[in-house]
């Protein structure tokens, strides 16, 4: 078998047809991958993220997934998903907001399913409209036992599921730790750099930190990457840097809004990337 990874995503054409008294009928050409996730305890007793049995350390930017034509706002009522504004709690949602949740909820993992890159199921982020955490988190290891279950990134947290997500800005920092499960670095950083003429806001705008040029940026790029390296024979198995582009007035992208500018020296920042992703493969 030659197993699926980013080094080498391998991917098996497939056809599978219908056969009626010797006859085809009908047929379908696809593909699949061979790939395994799951979590496994190393020497030093920390549960780390795993992919086709091999230690790997998980690292890459957050994209927000805005609604192309509306960005949080969805484009019809139907496609509009019933939460309130996280607090401190669990909500009590209504019955028939809970009834669209899980139906949504239900209906992203399959159209997802068969993506082999997909590795971790994550159904709630921060608190947003965070409810029955065990609950769904345990239905969605049984829907799908193939992937890892992140209950909630950087939300409230219950012993369940695979992983313990934390969110810390500006820099890297390891406030928890769970023994139990993989505990990750879910968001970090979000580096502010205005840069004129590619702004959705000249006037009002904000980052994390912020300074004033793509070196500064890339200097504190990499010693947040070297306070991450440093955390992760601690316990950090994954991490997330926030983030891939600009959005609207939040200027902490590597890239601008409109995607026309790269704010990083891209030679510095994939070193640090690199040294970080080959952590685990000593």
């Amino acid at each position: 078998a030659k197993l699926w990874s980013p080094a080498s995503p391998t991917l098996y054409s497939m056809q599978i047809a219908l056969l009626s008294n010797g006859k085809v009928t009908d047929k379908v050409d696809s593909y699949t991958a061979m790939r395994k996730y799951s979590t496994r305890r190393d020497k030093d007793g920390i549960v780390r993220l795993q992919l086709n049995n091999e230690d790997v350390f998980q690292f890459g930017p957050l994209d927000q997934g805005w609604w192309p034509d509306g960005l949080y706002t969805a484009p019809t009522d139907e496609a509009w998903q019933m939460y309130n504004y996280f607090t401190g709690n669990e909500l009590n949602r209504s019955e028939e907001s809970e009834q669209i949740y899980r139906k949504e909820w239900k209906e992203i993992m399959d159209y997802l399913y068969n993506y082999p890159c997909i590795g971790v199921w994550v159904p709630f982020n921060e608190r947003w409209g965070q409810f029955k955490t065990e609950d769904i988190a345990t239905w969605t290891k049984k829907y799908d036992p193939s992937r890892l279950v992140n209950p909630a990134s950087g939300g409230n947290h219950f012993p369940c599921g695979d992983i313990l997500d934390l969110h810390h800005y500006p820099n890297p920092s390891l406030d928890f730790y769970d023994a139990g499960r993989a505990t990750v670095l879910g968001e970090y950083g979000g580096i502010g750099l205005a840069l004129n003429e590619h702004l959705w806001e000249p006037n009002h705008n904000w980052g994390y930190v912020k300074f004033n040029s793509p070196e500064e940026v890339t200097k504190q790029y990499v010693e947040y990457g070297n306070e991450l390296y440093r955390l992760i024979s601690r316990g950090f198995s994954a991490a997330v840097y926030t983030q891939t582009t600009d959005v609207e007035m939040e200027v902490n992208g590597l890239m601008t809004y409109d995607r026309k500018m790269i704010k990083v020296n891209e030679a510095q920042v994939k070193a640090i990337n690199t040294k970080i992703c080959n952590s685990l493969n000593k």
